[in-house]
């Protein structure tokens, strides 16, 4: 029981470090135009990926 324990709290540590450096990399203040691809929007009663509709920049 306790090498379960001890693995998973290692597993648990290398995941939180692997989210650490993956948040430290990111680049704040700086809207992305990616954060849009999901956003479909009704357009003539279908629904179409908003950067089909318009014209995105930031």
């Amino acid at each position: 029981m306790k090498n379960l324990v001890a693995d998973a709290r290692q597993r648990m540590h290398a995941s939180v470090e692997t989210v650490r450096r993956e948040l430290a990399s990111m680049r704040t203040g700086r809207a992305s135009l990616s954060m849009l691809d999901g956003i479909r929007v009704d357009y003539y009663g279908n629904p179409t990926p908003l950067n089909q509709v318009g014209n995105l920049a930031t």
